[in-house]
């Protein structure tokens, strides 16, 4: 079996989201507990879901460096900087007091192990000066810091104020920015317009709170100041740790060469030996076994290495691969890599077939793959620029010359598949839904999937009508039945498949969808909703719908269903994998036959075309059907005759030839021992006898049907041994003292 790969060595940073931003690779290894304070920004007022704030976008990427780092966000509504204060602060008459379950304090007993403190604009709000927030913010660091806790300070953010109060945000800003320097965050620059009120482009709409895109650059900027690795420490040991393997994108089928990466690094002290890392490759059926080694550059502390390969798998093979690190360091258990089972399905084979035929005939070319599920296509070239057809034959008519044409075989579907779903989320249970779906573009609806209530065997019936369900909720003759179908469901809450027959749409049509289950008791779910909303991919759109009772009966609406349609759409002409492409020829076959030159014969002989062995069958014109015409002295006088025979081969190709003969007759010798001399048996094995009242034979040629001589030699007597002679056809010709005379002769 053979195998590749090709090693490719090099040095890089380990960078995640952000491409201003390099994370310490040992900050991987190394969870953290970050806790947030602040105000509504930070709780997550004004974008659009929760998905979008910028506590919960930072959660998500702290946690793609490592999942098990933390975000604990302590953030309310309406707080100040003195609400956030340590306990037992005793703040200034008129000023509020720390709320000690979300303030400095609390955060220092969850075990937090960096603090961002998120107060926007309150403080102004209250007409707080600048001198009061900055030392509150002073105090709130330093009470960390004695925790050893580092701190950072986000700015102000522009809100639509008074004069005054804007003006004091921007004091704020800017002392922020001056006192805390690398542990603050600039949450104010680019949102302020021209009157440092909160810009169009940033506002939630009431020019207080940001909204999604605002939110986003927020989390860049808390991205950029590169948290993680002011909380990295560096081990008293060497330690390499293997991060992840893995591959590029792995075909379904058909020989591959299969890309691998591997991200490593050093966690602990600068190494000065290196390493020798190993990638162990066996196959799962263990006919396959092998390691290949790499030996590597030392690594500085907290430094990250790659290291790249590919490897040939081919159609069929089912392999692991798994890397380690031949090292003695004290914590050996991150040094192997997660093992990866990669399968590679056999792919098409092709077996083509040419087809010999006549000028003008019909070729019938045949091509089997090695499923019968493979779809098979034929070409008039190698470049597939033009299709010629479909199928396991493809027929050409009236071929006049040799025809080259190209055949291949594709696995899998033809066209994309996909899927496009609603919202998981659902608080009512009913046994009847509504929607409609809108196509983007032709496609062909496969199947459903709804999420139901009620658990065991039950029915579901659909119905369907072109053009939107608005309006006809309750009149059952503006449908159509799409079909039933028995499910069974397991658990509450499941999502079940539903298969119908399949529905084409066109670009721009609406399909009116409506499922129930027979079982009037049986319930599917779905959410609630104030609105209508939409859910939708480049090819098709799901519109939420209304519940609708048991077979067309009350209305319920707005209502979103919970479901997913199966859908498929477009041209994917090379499928999952293909074969090669193959020729396949339709052979012009052209038999011919030769009778030779215009010749003098004796009457009574025999005369013998010089032909090939393609001819099989013999039509002469003196209706003779034999390989050889018989001159019979009883049919012919001495003169000139024309004579012409036309052959078949095996194909059923036929070929003519015509000749000119001058029947003689013979002299008196001639005649006696022509007529006189015969030779059985014919057919014959072994061995051939001469008879007659002839003179003595001196000499034997035997000729085959080509005219090739293939014996000629003295001749003893009124025999000769043929048995080493291969069976068919053949012309013995013998030379006496006075006469020549020729046989036709059988070998079996």
């Amino acid at each position: 079996m053979t195998r590749f790969f090709l090693l490719i060595l090099f040095l890089c940073g380990l960078s995640i989201l952000s491409a201003q931003t390099t994370i310490n690779p040992c900050a991987a290894n190394q969870p953290m507990h970050v806790v947030v304070l602040g105000s509504s920004t930070a709780a997550g007022t004004g974008p659009s879901s929760p998905d979008s704030t910028w506590v919960n976008r930072y959660r998500k990427y702290l946690q793609q460096i490592n999942p098990s780092n933390l975000v604990t966000n302590l953030a309310l509504g309406g707080r100040t900087t003195y609400h956030i204060l340590p306990d037992g602060f005793v703040p200034p008459a008129g000023r509020p007091l720390p709320i000690t379950t979300n303030n400095i304090s609390e955060a220092i007993r969850l075990g937090a192990d960096a603090v961002i403190v998120n107060m926007p604009s309150n403080d102004a709000a209250n007409n707080f000066s600048r001198e009061e927030q900055m030392n509150n913010f002073r105090t709130i660091s330093a009470h960390a810091d004695s925790a050893g806790v580092p701190t950072w300070i986000c700015t102000t953010q522009p809100r639509n104020f008074s004069a005054a109060q804007r003006a004091v945000q921007l004091e704020v800003k800017d002392s922020v920015l001056a006192y805390f320097g690398s542990r603050s965050i600039d949450f104010w620059t680019g949102f302020a317009d021209s009157t440092l009120g909160l810009g169009l482009p940033f506002d939630s709409g009431d020019g207080v709170h940001m909204n999604d895109t605002a939110h986003a650059i927020l989390m860049n900027r808390t991205v950029e100041v590169a948290i993680p690795n002011a909380l990295t420490d560096t081990l008293s040991y060497e330690d390499y740790l293997i991060s992840t393997f893995e591959t590029d994108d792995i075909p379904l089928c058909g020989d591959a060469a299969i890309h691998f990466s591997l991200n490593f690094h050093n966690q602990g002290i600068m190494d000065l030996a290196g390493r020798q890392l190993n990638i162990h490759i066996q196959e799962q059926v263990g006919l396959y076994d092998s390691t290949l080694t790499v030996s590597l550059s030392p690594l500085s502390a907290c430094k990250a290495d790659s290291f790249s390969f590919e490897w040939l798998i081919q159609g069929g093979e089912a392999l692991t691969f798994v890397a380690y690190f031949d090292s003695a360091e004290a914590d050996l258990s991150n040094d192997t890599s997660t093992i990866l089972s990669i399968s590679l399905l056999e792919g098409p084979a092709l077996v083509p077939s040419s087809d010999s035929v006549c000028v003008g005939g019909m070729a019938v070319l045949e091509a089997q793959s090695n499923d019968p599920s493979h779809h098979i296509f034929w070409y008039t070239d190698s470049s597939k620029a033009q299709l010629l057809g479909e199928g396991g034959v493809l027929i050409l008519d009236s071929v006049l010359e040799n025809e080259e044409v190209y055949v291949q075989s594709i696995q899998g579907n033809l066209y994309f598949d996909r899927s496009l779903s609603t919202t998981t989320q659902s608080n009512i249970s009913f046994n009847g839904m509504m929607f409609d779906l809108i196509a983007h573009d032709s496609l062909v609806i496969d199947s459903l999937a709804f999420k139901a209530f009620d658990v065991g065997a039950q029915w579901v019936s659909g119905f369907y009508r072109r053009g939107s369900y608005q309006g006809y909720e309750q009149d059952p003759s503006s449908w159509l039945a799409w079909g039933q179908d028995l499910v069974d469901v397991a658990q509450s809450d499941d999502f079940t498949t539903i298969a119908f027959s399949s529905i084409s749409l066109q670009e721009g049509d609406t399909l009116g969808v409506y499922l129930h289950l027979n079982n009037a008791n049986r319930r599917l779910r779905y959410n609630s909703s104030s609105q209508f909303v939409s859910y939708q991919d480049s090819q098709l759109e799901i519109r939420s719908g209304a519940g609708i009772a048991h077979t067309f009966g009350a209305i319920f609406s707005p209502r979103l269903w919970n479901g997913e349609v199966f859908y498929h759409h477009g041209s994917r002409p090379e499928g999952d994998c293909q074969s090669p492409i193959y020729p396949a020829e339709a052979i012009i076959n052209i038999p011919m036959i030769d009778l030779g030159p215009d010749t003098t014969v004796l009457l009574g002989s025999q005369f013998f075309p010089a032909n090939s062995s393609q001819i099989v069958q013999y039509f002469w014109s003196n209706g003779d059907t034999t390989p050889f015409l018989t001159l019979d002295s009883a049919r012919y006088r001495p003169g000139l005759y024309a004579f012409w025979v036309e052959g078949y081969d095996r194909n059923g190709c036929s070929a003519v030839d015509s000749i000119l003969l001058d029947i003689q007759i013979p002299t008196s010798s001639e005649l006696t021992n022509f007529e006189a001399t015969s030779i059985y048996p014919n057919p014959a094995q072994d061995r051939i006898f001469f008879k007659g009242n002839h003179s003595p034979l001196t000499w034997i040629s035997i000729y085959d049907l080509q005219g090739k001589k293939v014996i000629s030699k003295p001749l003893a007597g009124n025999s000769f041994f043929i048995g080493h002679l291969n069976k068919g056809m053949y012309i013995v010709k013998v030379n006496g003292e006075t006469a020549s005379h020729q046989f036709p002769l059988m070998k079996d």
